[in-house]
């Protein structure tokens, strides 16, 4: 349950529902099971999870917002409520809420370098300039400034989760590159 809630942070072009509900019914399955070999803690602490955690992560998560050109990159989607204004129900601190924004921003010009080669994803999570390019000095600036807000955001959730910042950063970049794999296999 935790690999889907943290998945539920990042836009994948996809409803995370599709991986929530199956995993959902298993985590039921599981809780009645613990419940009826005597663990009355760990089935109701499942229970909790399922009923009252999981639902609002991932339907307020923001991977249920639109991505592509015609996606909205000012923050406003229609799964995360009024996001960091008040008015709506978040899952995301007002910290996150920022880094989304100033990412969402940035995500076309992430993806030219990535299809001109200019960067490469790595498996840390992090961009890297392509050794073999010539790439100028603004375009490396602008690809360390997207390291630092992907660092800010895996440490954020780091902070929230209790989990390692690299795990969260290696989760992030298998998410992402499964994500990319999957657009470009539809062009």
């Amino acid at each position: 349950m935790a690999i889907v809630s943290v998945a539920s942070f990042f836009p994948m072009g996809f409803n995370i529902w599709f991986i929530a509900a199956p995993m959902l019914s298993a985590a039921f399955i599981l809780a009645v099971q613990t419940l009826a070999r005597g663990r009355t803690a760990q089935a109701l602490a499942l229970m909790v999870c399922h009923v009252l955690v999981m639902p609002p992560v991932v339907a307020f998560g923001p991977s249920n917002a639109p991505v592509g050109p015609d996606a909205p990159v000012d923050g406003s989607s229609t799964s995360s409520g009024e996001g960091s204004q008040g008015g709506g129900a978040s899952s995301l601190t007002p910290k996150l809420e920022e880094l989304k924004q100033k990412m969402a921003r940035s995500r076309a010009e992430v993806a030219r370098w990535l299809s001109e080669n200019l960067a490469e994803e790595r498996d840390s999570g992090y961009l890297s300039t392509n050794s073999e390019k010539d790439v100028d000095l603004e375009t490396r600036r602008a690809i360390q400034q997207e390291n630092l807000w992907r660092g800010e955001v895996f440490a954020e959730i780091s902070r929230i989760t209790g989990r390692p910042v690299a795990e969260i950063a290696a989760t992030y970049a298998k998410l992402n590159g499964k994500s990319r794999a999957t657009s470009r296999a539809d062009q």
